[in-house]
Protein backbone atom coordinates (compact mmCIF):
# COMPACT_ATOMS: atom_id res chain seq x y z
CA UNK A 1 0.00 0.00 0.00
CA UNK A 2 1.24 3.51 -1.13
CA UNK A 3 0.20 7.07 0.51
CA UNK A 4 -0.19 10.44 -1.43
CA UNK A 5 2.95 11.34 0.30
CA UNK A 6 4.94 8.40 -0.69
CA UNK A 7 5.02 9.23 -4.37
CA UNK A 8 4.41 13.38 -5.17
CA UNK A 9 7.53 14.13 -3.30
CA UNK A 10 9.86 16.36 -5.58
CA UNK A 11 7.54 15.12 -9.27
CA UNK A 12 5.63 17.26 -11.82
CA UNK A 13 1.60 16.53 -11.89
CA UNK A 14 -0.71 17.07 -14.64
CA UNK A 15 -3.84 17.50 -13.20
CA UNK A 16 -7.35 16.66 -15.96
CA UNK A 17 -10.39 18.09 -14.91
CA UNK A 18 -10.12 18.45 -11.45
CA UNK A 19 -10.03 21.76 -9.21
CA UNK A 20 -7.81 23.78 -7.51
CA UNK A 21 -8.53 22.77 -4.15
CA UNK A 22 -7.11 19.43 -5.61
CA UNK A 23 -3.69 20.68 -6.77
CA UNK A 24 -2.90 23.03 -3.63
CA UNK A 25 -3.63 19.33 -1.76
CA UNK A 26 -1.15 17.88 -3.84
CA UNK A 27 1.33 20.47 -3.70
CA UNK A 28 0.87 20.29 -0.06
CA UNK A 29 1.79 16.44 -0.35
CA UNK A 30 4.64 17.43 -1.52
CA UNK A 31 4.30 18.00 -5.29
CA UNK A 32 7.13 20.10 -6.93
CA UNK A 33 4.87 21.73 -10.11
CA UNK A 34 1.07 21.40 -10.60
CA UNK A 35 -0.50 21.85 -13.64
CA UNK A 36 -3.95 21.74 -13.88
CA UNK A 37 -5.82 21.38 -17.51
CA UNK A 38 -9.34 22.27 -17.55
CA UNK A 39 -11.99 22.41 -19.98
CA UNK A 40 -13.73 25.23 -20.74
CA UNK A 41 -11.59 27.46 -18.99
CA UNK A 42 -9.50 30.51 -19.71
CA UNK A 43 -6.11 31.73 -20.45
CA UNK A 44 -2.99 30.15 -18.35
CA UNK A 45 -2.24 31.56 -14.97
CA UNK A 46 0.31 30.41 -12.86
CA UNK A 47 0.28 31.00 -8.91
CA UNK A 48 3.08 29.59 -7.15
CA UNK A 49 3.56 25.73 -7.77
CA UNK A 50 0.02 25.66 -9.46
CA UNK A 51 -0.58 26.45 -13.58
CA UNK A 52 -3.91 26.56 -15.01
CA UNK A 53 -4.14 25.54 -18.47
CA UNK A 54 -6.74 24.75 -20.24
CA UNK A 55 -6.80 22.16 -23.01
CA UNK A 56 -9.43 21.37 -25.81
CA UNK A 57 -9.77 17.08 -27.13
CA UNK A 58 -9.83 14.74 -24.12
CA UNK A 59 -6.98 13.00 -26.04
CA UNK A 60 -4.42 15.31 -24.64
CA UNK A 61 -4.92 14.04 -21.80
CA UNK A 62 -3.05 11.03 -23.51
CA UNK A 63 -0.12 12.74 -24.09
CA UNK A 64 0.76 13.75 -20.99
CA UNK A 65 4.55 13.63 -19.88
CA UNK A 66 4.76 14.36 -16.06
CA UNK A 67 5.58 12.08 -13.85
CA UNK A 68 2.12 11.71 -12.20
CA UNK A 69 -0.68 11.86 -14.82
CA UNK A 70 -4.29 12.88 -12.63
CA UNK A 71 -7.04 11.74 -14.28
CA UNK A 72 -10.41 13.70 -13.37
CA UNK A 73 -14.39 13.30 -14.34
CA UNK A 74 -14.58 14.08 -17.97
CA UNK A 75 -10.80 12.74 -18.47
CA UNK A 76 -11.63 9.25 -17.52
CA UNK A 77 -13.11 8.37 -20.64
CA UNK A 78 -9.61 8.85 -22.74
CA UNK A 79 -9.30 5.05 -21.14
CA UNK A 80 -11.28 3.69 -23.66
CA UNK A 81 -8.42 4.26 -26.53
CA UNK A 82 -5.36 5.40 -24.87
CA UNK A 83 -3.50 5.75 -21.96
CA UNK A 84 -0.84 8.05 -20.53
CA UNK A 85 2.36 6.13 -21.14
CA UNK A 86 4.74 9.03 -20.18
CA UNK A 87 4.39 9.39 -16.52
CA UNK A 88 5.62 6.74 -13.64
CA UNK A 89 1.86 6.93 -12.20
CA UNK A 90 -1.51 7.71 -12.99
CA UNK A 91 -4.58 8.21 -10.74
CA UNK A 92 -7.73 8.15 -11.33
CA UNK A 93 -10.96 9.20 -9.29
CA UNK A 94 -13.04 6.66 -7.35
CA UNK A 95 -16.48 8.44 -7.70
CA UNK A 96 -19.60 8.29 -9.63
CA UNK A 97 -19.12 10.11 -13.13
CA UNK A 98 -20.32 9.32 -16.13
CA UNK A 99 -16.88 8.69 -17.75
CA UNK A 100 -16.35 5.67 -16.21
CA UNK A 101 -18.55 4.31 -18.29
CA UNK A 102 -15.99 4.24 -21.31
CA UNK A 103 -12.70 4.62 -19.38
CA UNK A 104 -13.16 1.98 -17.48
CA UNK A 105 -13.76 -0.38 -20.48
CA UNK A 106 -10.39 0.31 -21.40
CA UNK A 107 -8.96 0.01 -17.56
CA UNK A 108 -10.31 -3.50 -17.61
CA UNK A 109 -8.55 -4.33 -20.77
CA UNK A 110 -5.34 -3.34 -20.03
CA UNK A 111 -5.23 -4.67 -16.98
CA UNK A 112 -6.24 -8.16 -18.11
CA UNK A 113 -3.52 -7.96 -20.95
CA UNK A 114 -1.24 -7.20 -18.16
CA UNK A 115 -0.14 -3.51 -19.28
CA UNK A 116 -0.95 -1.84 -16.02
CA UNK A 117 -1.24 -3.08 -12.42
CA UNK A 118 -3.45 -1.44 -9.51
CA UNK A 119 -1.12 -0.35 -6.69
CA UNK A 120 -3.45 0.66 -4.46
CA UNK A 121 -6.25 3.06 -3.38
CA UNK A 122 -4.81 6.36 -1.66
CA UNK A 123 -6.90 9.11 -0.14
CA UNK A 124 -6.47 12.95 -0.69
CA UNK A 125 -7.69 15.49 1.21
CA UNK A 126 -8.26 18.42 -0.71
CA UNK A 127 -7.80 21.98 0.20
CA UNK A 128 -11.67 22.48 1.27
CA UNK A 129 -11.31 19.61 3.20
CA UNK A 130 -13.21 17.11 0.68
CA UNK A 131 -11.45 13.60 1.00
CA UNK A 132 -11.69 11.68 -2.29
CA UNK A 133 -10.39 8.24 -2.86
CA UNK A 134 -8.24 7.67 -6.21
CA UNK A 135 -6.77 4.68 -7.82
CA UNK A 136 -3.00 4.17 -8.08
CA UNK A 137 -1.91 2.86 -11.53
CA UNK A 138 1.21 2.12 -12.94
CA UNK A 139 2.61 0.50 -16.13
CA UNK A 140 3.52 -3.30 -16.17
CA UNK A 141 6.40 -5.12 -18.26
CA UNK A 142 7.55 -2.17 -19.45
CA UNK A 143 9.24 0.97 -18.54
CA UNK A 144 7.39 4.10 -19.81
CA UNK A 145 7.74 6.35 -22.63
CA UNK A 146 9.85 8.53 -21.77
CA UNK A 147 10.02 11.75 -23.79
CA UNK A 148 13.37 13.05 -24.08
CA UNK A 149 14.68 15.55 -21.11
CA UNK A 150 17.02 18.34 -21.28
CA UNK A 151 18.23 18.81 -17.77
CA UNK A 152 17.79 21.95 -16.08
CA UNK A 153 21.06 22.33 -14.87
CA UNK A 154 22.35 22.36 -18.51
CA UNK A 155 19.73 25.47 -19.81
CA UNK A 156 18.73 26.87 -22.84
CA UNK A 157 21.27 28.63 -23.36
CA UNK A 158 24.28 26.21 -23.23
CA UNK A 159 22.35 23.51 -25.08
CA UNK A 160 21.90 25.58 -28.35
CA UNK A 161 25.71 26.25 -27.84
CA UNK A 162 26.35 23.15 -28.07
CA UNK A 163 24.28 22.62 -31.13
CA UNK A 164 25.94 25.24 -33.19
CA UNK A 165 29.54 24.08 -31.41
CA UNK A 166 28.71 20.23 -33.28
CA UNK A 167 27.00 21.39 -36.01
CA UNK A 168 23.98 19.46 -35.58
CA UNK A 169 21.61 20.07 -38.46
CA UNK A 170 18.44 21.25 -36.69
CA UNK A 171 15.55 23.97 -36.27
CA UNK A 172 13.41 24.22 -33.37
CA UNK A 173 9.90 24.43 -35.21
CA UNK A 174 8.03 26.51 -33.64
CA UNK A 175 7.57 29.32 -30.62
CA UNK A 176 11.07 30.28 -31.37
CA UNK A 177 10.47 33.93 -30.57
CA UNK A 178 11.46 34.60 -26.91
CA UNK A 179 14.53 31.49 -26.79
CA UNK A 180 16.67 31.25 -25.04
CA UNK A 181 13.07 31.18 -22.44
CA UNK A 182 10.75 29.18 -23.13
CA UNK A 183 7.64 30.26 -24.88
CA UNK A 184 5.43 29.49 -21.57
CA UNK A 185 5.77 28.13 -18.42
CA UNK A 186 6.79 24.29 -18.09
CA UNK A 187 6.58 24.23 -22.08
CA UNK A 188 8.87 21.98 -24.40
CA UNK A 189 10.92 22.50 -27.70
CA UNK A 190 9.78 20.65 -30.70
CA UNK A 191 13.02 20.22 -32.56
CA UNK A 192 13.52 18.44 -36.39
CA UNK A 193 16.77 16.90 -37.17
CA UNK A 194 18.64 14.78 -39.44
CA UNK A 195 18.62 11.53 -38.67
CA UNK A 196 21.95 10.68 -37.68
CA UNK A 197 21.82 13.94 -35.65
CA UNK A 198 18.69 12.98 -33.65
CA UNK A 199 21.00 10.01 -32.25
CA UNK A 200 24.09 11.87 -31.32
CA UNK A 201 21.67 14.29 -29.57
CA UNK A 202 20.26 11.52 -27.83
CA UNK A 203 23.18 10.25 -26.75
CA UNK A 204 24.44 13.94 -25.39
CA UNK A 205 21.51 13.98 -23.42
CA UNK A 206 22.03 10.48 -22.06
CA UNK A 207 25.38 11.58 -21.30
CA UNK A 208 24.15 13.68 -18.91
CA UNK A 209 20.86 12.33 -17.70
CA UNK A 210 22.54 12.31 -14.15
CA UNK A 211 21.89 15.89 -14.05
CA UNK A 212 18.02 15.34 -14.38
CA UNK A 213 16.43 16.68 -10.81
CA UNK A 214 12.97 15.08 -12.28
CA UNK A 215 10.94 18.25 -11.35
CA UNK A 216 9.59 21.27 -13.17
CA UNK A 217 13.05 22.75 -13.35
CA UNK A 218 13.95 20.22 -16.66
CA UNK A 219 12.97 20.62 -20.59
CA UNK A 220 10.88 18.27 -22.43
CA UNK A 221 12.24 18.11 -25.91
CA UNK A 222 10.27 16.92 -29.00
CA UNK A 223 13.18 15.64 -31.43
CA UNK A 224 11.52 14.62 -34.67
CA UNK A 225 13.66 12.80 -37.44
CA UNK A 226 13.63 14.30 -40.80
CA UNK A 227 12.90 10.85 -42.04
CA UNK A 228 10.56 9.50 -39.20
CA UNK A 229 11.45 6.40 -37.52
CA UNK A 230 10.63 2.84 -38.25
CA UNK A 231 7.27 1.91 -37.68
CA UNK A 232 5.87 5.47 -37.69
CA UNK A 233 4.77 8.23 -39.63
CA UNK A 234 7.37 10.87 -39.91
CA UNK A 235 6.50 13.96 -37.98
CA UNK A 236 6.49 15.81 -41.72
CA UNK A 237 7.13 14.33 -45.26
CA UNK A 238 10.66 13.39 -45.22
CA UNK A 239 10.78 15.40 -48.57
CA UNK A 240 9.74 18.50 -46.63
CA UNK A 241 11.30 18.33 -43.92
CA UNK A 242 14.81 17.96 -45.64
CA UNK A 243 13.88 20.92 -47.27
CA UNK A 244 13.00 22.67 -43.88
CA UNK A 245 16.40 21.88 -42.91
CA UNK A 246 17.90 23.12 -46.08
CA UNK A 247 16.52 26.37 -45.81
CA UNK A 248 17.18 26.89 -42.21
CA UNK A 249 18.29 30.52 -40.84
CA UNK A 250 19.86 32.25 -37.76
CA UNK A 251 17.06 32.29 -34.91
CA UNK A 252 17.15 34.38 -31.23
CA UNK A 253 19.99 32.90 -29.21
CA UNK A 254 21.79 31.73 -32.05
CA UNK A 255 19.35 28.91 -32.72
CA UNK A 256 18.29 27.65 -36.20
CA UNK A 257 15.10 28.07 -37.43
CA UNK A 258 12.93 27.50 -40.43
CA UNK A 259 12.48 29.96 -43.27
CA UNK A 260 9.44 32.09 -42.82
CA UNK A 261 7.85 30.54 -45.71
CA UNK A 262 8.75 27.35 -44.23
CA UNK A 263 7.73 28.14 -40.56
CA UNK A 264 4.23 29.27 -42.02
CA UNK A 265 3.79 26.04 -43.58
CA UNK A 266 5.12 23.63 -41.12
CA UNK A 267 2.74 25.77 -38.48
CA UNK A 268 -0.60 25.53 -40.36
CA UNK A 269 0.73 21.63 -41.14
CA UNK A 270 0.78 21.32 -37.52
CA UNK A 271 -2.74 22.81 -35.99
CA UNK A 272 -4.34 20.95 -39.28
CA UNK A 273 -2.78 17.36 -39.56
CA UNK A 274 -1.37 16.19 -35.85
CA UNK A 275 -2.14 13.60 -34.08
CA UNK A 276 -5.11 15.15 -31.14
CA UNK A 277 -4.98 18.93 -33.26
CA UNK A 278 -7.68 19.70 -35.92
CA UNK A 279 -10.57 20.94 -34.41
CA UNK A 280 -9.00 21.18 -30.64
CA UNK A 281 -6.75 23.93 -32.30
CA UNK A 282 -9.45 26.14 -32.55
CA UNK A 283 -9.35 27.36 -36.38
CA UNK A 284 -13.18 27.93 -37.17
CA UNK A 285 -13.78 25.32 -39.51
CA UNK A 286 -17.14 24.55 -41.93
CA UNK A 287 -17.38 20.95 -40.78
CA UNK A 288 -18.22 21.94 -37.64
CA UNK A 289 -20.78 24.75 -35.75
CA UNK A 290 -19.31 25.57 -32.87
CA UNK A 291 -15.11 26.29 -32.69
CA UNK A 292 -13.02 24.98 -29.60
CA UNK A 293 -12.58 28.03 -27.27
CA UNK A 294 -9.75 27.14 -24.95
CA UNK A 295 -6.93 25.97 -27.96
CA UNK A 296 -3.79 25.08 -26.26
CA UNK A 297 -2.19 28.16 -28.11
CA UNK A 298 -3.95 30.54 -30.02
CA UNK A 299 -3.10 28.72 -33.57
CA UNK A 300 -5.17 31.32 -35.26
CA UNK A 301 -3.45 34.05 -34.32
CA UNK A 302 -0.28 32.68 -34.64
CA UNK A 303 -1.47 31.52 -38.41
CA UNK A 304 -2.63 35.47 -39.34
CA UNK A 305 1.09 37.24 -37.71
CA UNK A 306 3.05 34.53 -39.72
CA UNK A 307 1.33 34.97 -42.65
CA UNK A 308 1.30 38.73 -42.79
CA UNK A 309 5.67 38.42 -42.43
CA UNK A 310 5.60 36.29 -45.84
CA UNK A 311 2.59 38.41 -47.56
CA UNK A 312 0.31 35.59 -47.94
CA UNK A 313 -3.23 35.37 -47.17
CA UNK A 314 -3.97 31.26 -46.92
CA UNK A 315 -7.86 31.72 -45.30
CA UNK A 316 -8.90 31.80 -41.85
CA UNK A 317 -11.00 28.58 -41.34
CA UNK A 318 -9.27 25.03 -41.40
CA UNK A 319 -10.71 24.07 -45.44
CA UNK A 320 -9.10 27.28 -46.69
CA UNK A 321 -5.93 26.67 -45.07
CA UNK A 322 -6.16 22.77 -46.01
CA UNK A 323 -6.44 24.06 -49.60
CA UNK A 324 -3.95 26.33 -49.60
CA UNK A 325 -1.56 23.50 -48.02
CA UNK A 326 -2.60 21.55 -51.16
CA UNK A 327 -1.46 24.19 -53.34
CA UNK A 328 2.10 24.64 -51.91
CA UNK A 329 2.69 20.51 -51.95
CA UNK A 330 2.47 20.89 -48.10
CA UNK A 331 -0.81 18.21 -47.59
CA UNK A 332 -0.12 15.03 -46.65
CA UNK A 333 -1.09 11.95 -48.94
CA UNK A 334 -4.35 9.71 -48.19
CA UNK A 335 -2.28 7.22 -46.73
CA UNK A 336 -0.89 9.53 -44.10
CA UNK A 337 -3.92 11.22 -43.59
CA UNK A 338 -5.64 7.56 -42.68
CA UNK A 339 -3.05 7.04 -40.09
CA UNK A 340 -3.18 10.47 -38.63
CA UNK A 341 -7.37 10.43 -38.95
CA UNK A 342 -7.71 8.15 -36.12
CA UNK A 343 -6.68 10.19 -33.87
CA UNK A 344 -7.64 13.68 -35.44
CA UNK A 345 -11.45 14.18 -36.29
CA UNK A 346 -11.16 17.08 -38.05
CA UNK A 347 -9.06 14.68 -40.69
CA UNK A 348 -11.57 11.79 -40.96
CA UNK A 349 -14.48 14.46 -41.88
CA UNK A 350 -12.99 16.38 -44.42
CA UNK A 351 -11.46 13.34 -46.08
CA UNK A 352 -12.92 9.89 -44.84
CA UNK A 353 -16.21 10.70 -43.60
CA UNK A 354 -19.11 8.40 -44.58
CA UNK A 355 -19.75 8.40 -48.62
CA UNK A 356 -16.35 9.22 -49.40
CA UNK A 357 -14.41 6.92 -51.77
CA UNK A 358 -16.90 4.49 -53.66
CA UNK A 359 -17.19 0.44 -53.56
CA UNK A 360 -15.00 -0.28 -51.18
CA UNK A 361 -12.66 -3.77 -50.69
CA UNK A 362 -10.04 -2.30 -53.17
CA UNK A 363 -6.39 -2.11 -52.16
CA UNK A 364 -2.93 -2.07 -53.34
CA UNK A 365 -0.05 -3.91 -51.90
CA UNK A 366 3.60 -3.24 -52.64
CA UNK A 367 6.45 -5.76 -52.79
CA UNK A 368 9.53 -4.33 -51.46
CA UNK A 369 12.94 -4.59 -53.81
CA UNK A 370 14.65 -7.36 -51.82
CA UNK A 371 11.67 -10.03 -51.83
CA UNK A 372 11.38 -9.27 -55.97
CA UNK A 373 14.56 -10.15 -55.94
CA UNK A 374 14.74 -12.98 -54.05
CA UNK A 375 12.17 -14.39 -56.74
CA UNK A 376 9.21 -14.09 -54.33
CA UNK A 377 6.63 -12.31 -56.21
CA UNK A 378 4.64 -14.97 -58.08
CA UNK A 379 4.16 -17.16 -55.10
CA UNK A 380 2.60 -13.64 -53.09
CA UNK A 381 0.58 -13.48 -56.06
CA UNK A 382 -0.51 -17.12 -55.55
CA UNK A 383 -1.45 -16.43 -51.57
CA UNK A 384 -3.44 -13.62 -52.68
CA UNK A 385 -5.45 -15.72 -54.91
CA UNK A 386 -5.72 -18.13 -53.12
CA UNK A 387 -7.21 -15.73 -49.88
CA UNK A 388 -10.23 -14.66 -51.90
CA UNK A 389 -8.88 -11.94 -53.63
CA UNK A 390 -8.90 -10.96 -57.23
CA UNK A 391 -5.33 -9.14 -58.64
CA UNK A 392 -6.47 -6.44 -61.07
CA UNK A 393 -2.93 -5.36 -61.76
CA UNK A 394 0.14 -6.45 -61.55
CA UNK A 395 3.52 -4.16 -62.01
CA UNK A 396 7.20 -3.83 -61.73
CA UNK A 397 8.04 -0.25 -60.74
CA UNK A 398 10.87 1.36 -63.06
CA UNK A 399 14.12 3.33 -61.68
CA UNK A 400 11.74 6.43 -61.92
CA UNK A 401 8.48 4.78 -60.57
CA UNK A 402 10.07 3.52 -57.49
CA UNK A 403 11.68 6.77 -56.58
CA UNK A 404 8.09 8.72 -57.12
CA UNK A 405 6.62 5.73 -54.78
CA UNK A 406 9.31 5.84 -52.39
CA UNK A 407 9.25 9.87 -51.76
CA UNK A 408 5.56 10.09 -52.18
CA UNK A 409 3.75 6.88 -50.37
CA UNK A 410 3.98 5.47 -47.05
CA UNK A 411 4.82 9.40 -45.07
CA UNK A 412 8.05 9.01 -47.65
CA UNK A 413 9.35 6.45 -44.26
CA UNK A 414 9.61 2.86 -46.39
CA UNK A 415 12.59 1.59 -43.75
CA UNK A 416 16.59 1.32 -44.03
CA UNK A 417 19.49 -0.01 -43.53
CA UNK A 418 21.97 0.31 -40.63
CA UNK A 419 24.35 2.47 -42.71
CA UNK A 420 21.38 4.72 -43.43
CA UNK A 421 20.54 3.90 -47.03
CA UNK A 422 17.07 2.34 -48.22
CA UNK A 423 18.49 -0.15 -50.77
CA UNK A 424 16.30 -3.72 -50.75
CA UNK A 425 13.38 -1.44 -48.50
CA UNK A 426 11.54 0.77 -51.47
CA UNK A 427 8.90 -0.96 -53.23
CA UNK A 428 9.57 -3.00 -56.38
CA UNK A 429 5.86 -4.32 -57.19
CA UNK A 430 2.74 -3.29 -56.95
CA UNK A 431 -0.45 -5.14 -57.02
CA UNK A 432 -4.10 -4.12 -57.48
CA UNK A 433 -6.30 -6.30 -55.75
CA UNK A 434 -9.71 -6.41 -54.80
CA UNK A 435 -12.04 -8.41 -52.35
CA UNK A 436 -14.90 -10.04 -54.00
CA UNK A 437 -16.87 -10.08 -50.78
CA UNK A 438 -16.45 -6.75 -49.43
CA UNK A 439 -16.56 -4.66 -52.77
CA UNK A 440 -20.30 -5.96 -53.36
CA UNK A 441 -20.59 -4.39 -49.37
CA UNK A 442 -22.31 -1.36 -48.76
CA UNK A 443 -19.43 1.48 -47.97
CA UNK A 444 -21.10 2.91 -45.44
CA UNK A 445 -21.17 0.02 -42.90
CA UNK A 446 -18.40 -2.67 -44.17
CA UNK A 447 -15.07 0.38 -43.71
CA UNK A 448 -13.77 -1.96 -40.17
CA UNK A 449 -14.45 -5.60 -42.31
CA UNK A 450 -13.06 -3.55 -45.29
CA UNK A 451 -9.83 -3.00 -42.77
CA UNK A 452 -9.59 -6.56 -41.16
CA UNK A 453 -9.86 -8.69 -44.52
CA UNK A 454 -6.80 -6.38 -46.08
CA UNK A 455 -5.20 -6.43 -42.77
CA UNK A 456 -5.05 -10.15 -42.25
CA UNK A 457 -3.98 -10.54 -45.64
CA UNK A 458 -1.29 -8.58 -45.27
CA UNK A 459 -0.14 -10.47 -42.08
CA UNK A 460 -0.33 -13.71 -44.07
CA UNK A 461 2.20 -12.55 -46.17
CA UNK A 462 4.44 -10.79 -43.85
CA UNK A 463 4.55 -14.48 -42.14
CA UNK A 464 5.56 -16.19 -45.38
CA UNK A 465 7.87 -13.71 -46.32
CA UNK A 466 9.63 -11.69 -43.21
CA UNK A 467 13.12 -11.92 -42.33
CA UNK A 468 13.63 -11.25 -38.90
CA UNK A 469 13.57 -7.12 -38.60
CA UNK A 470 13.05 -6.78 -42.52
CA UNK A 471 9.52 -6.12 -43.89
CA UNK A 472 8.11 -8.11 -46.81
CA UNK A 473 5.27 -6.05 -47.69
CA UNK A 474 2.98 -2.58 -47.07
CA UNK A 475 -0.10 -2.27 -48.64
CA UNK A 476 -3.06 0.42 -48.29
CA UNK A 477 -5.67 -0.16 -45.51
CA UNK A 478 -9.04 0.71 -47.77
CA UNK A 479 -9.81 1.57 -50.71
CA UNK A 480 -9.80 5.31 -50.60
CA UNK A 481 -6.43 5.87 -49.81
CA UNK A 482 -5.67 3.15 -52.85
CA UNK A 483 -6.71 5.12 -55.28
CA UNK A 484 -3.67 7.56 -54.85
CA UNK A 485 -1.17 4.78 -54.86
CA UNK A 486 -3.26 3.61 -58.21
CA UNK A 487 -2.78 7.05 -59.46
CA UNK A 488 1.01 6.96 -58.87
CA UNK A 489 1.92 3.75 -59.90
CA UNK A 490 -0.47 3.07 -62.50
CA UNK A 491 -0.86 6.40 -64.22
CA UNK A 492 -3.50 6.89 -66.61
CA UNK A 493 -5.57 3.38 -65.47
CA UNK A 494 -7.45 5.16 -63.01
CA UNK A 495 -10.58 5.62 -64.68
CA UNK A 496 -10.50 2.24 -66.25
CA UNK A 497 -9.63 0.82 -62.92
CA UNK A 498 -12.77 2.75 -61.12
CA UNK A 499 -15.45 1.04 -64.16
CA UNK A 500 -13.60 -2.85 -63.30
CA UNK A 501 -14.32 -2.22 -60.07
CA UNK A 502 -17.80 -0.59 -60.27
CA UNK A 503 -18.23 -3.52 -62.46
CA UNK A 504 -17.72 -6.04 -59.60
CA UNK A 505 -19.53 -4.65 -56.81
CA UNK A 506 -22.55 -5.03 -58.68
CA UNK A 507 -24.72 -7.55 -56.18
CA UNK A 508 -28.33 -8.46 -55.88
CA UNK A 509 -30.21 -6.89 -52.50
CA UNK A 510 -30.59 -10.50 -51.03
CA UNK A 511 -26.77 -11.50 -51.10
CA UNK A 512 -26.69 -8.02 -49.58
CA UNK A 513 -28.29 -8.39 -46.62
CA UNK A 514 -26.49 -12.31 -46.33
CA UNK A 515 -23.20 -10.53 -45.99
CA UNK A 516 -24.72 -8.09 -43.93
CA UNK A 517 -25.98 -10.18 -41.25
CA UNK A 518 -22.61 -12.47 -41.28
CA UNK A 519 -20.92 -13.22 -38.06
CA UNK A 520 -18.05 -12.30 -39.39
CA UNK A 521 -18.85 -9.04 -40.98
CA UNK A 522 -20.55 -8.37 -37.91
CA UNK A 523 -17.40 -9.18 -35.33
CA UNK A 524 -15.16 -7.47 -37.61
CA UNK A 525 -16.59 -4.54 -38.60
CA UNK A 526 -17.69 -3.34 -34.56
CA UNK A 527 -13.55 -4.30 -33.58
CA UNK A 528 -12.33 -1.87 -36.04
CA UNK A 529 -14.80 0.61 -36.23
CA UNK A 530 -16.01 1.20 -33.09
CA UNK A 531 -12.53 2.63 -31.24
CA UNK A 532 -12.47 5.25 -34.57
CA UNK A 533 -15.96 5.97 -34.28
CA UNK A 534 -15.45 6.17 -29.76
CA UNK A 535 -12.76 8.73 -30.34
CA UNK A 536 -14.52 10.96 -32.98
CA UNK A 537 -17.24 11.09 -31.03
CA UNK A 538 -16.20 11.31 -27.19
CA UNK A 539 -12.40 12.41 -27.41
CA UNK A 540 -11.94 14.68 -29.74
Amino acid sequence: MKNIEDILPGRVVDVYDGDTALASALVASGAEQVTLYTRGGSNATQDSSVTTRPYGAVLEAADCVSDVCVLDANAIKVLIAMYPSAPTYVLLRVAPRRAWLLGSLGLFRRLVMGLVRIESIVAITDANGMKTRWLLLKQKGMSARKSPVLPGKIGVPAFLSWLRAENINYVVLRFYERLPELYREAGDIDILLSNEDKERVEEHLKENAHLLTGVSKDIRLGLHAASGEQGSIPYYPPLLARQILEHAINGPAGSRIPSPKDALHSFIYHALYHAKKGYAAGIPSALKEHTEKNPENDYARVIQEMADVVGISPGITMEELDSYLATEGWRPKLDTLAKLGETNAWVYDRFFAPGQGGPIGLAVFMLREWVYEKGHADQAVRIIKENGFTVLREKVLTGEEKKRATETLRGGSWGENPDGTNTGWRPAVALVVVDMKCVKMPPAYAKGYEHFKIRNMKNVLRRKFDEEDRGSVHSTDNAHESWEYIDICFPGEVEVIRSEIASLAQISKISKLAQFFSPTYLKHSLRYSLRAYIIRKFLS
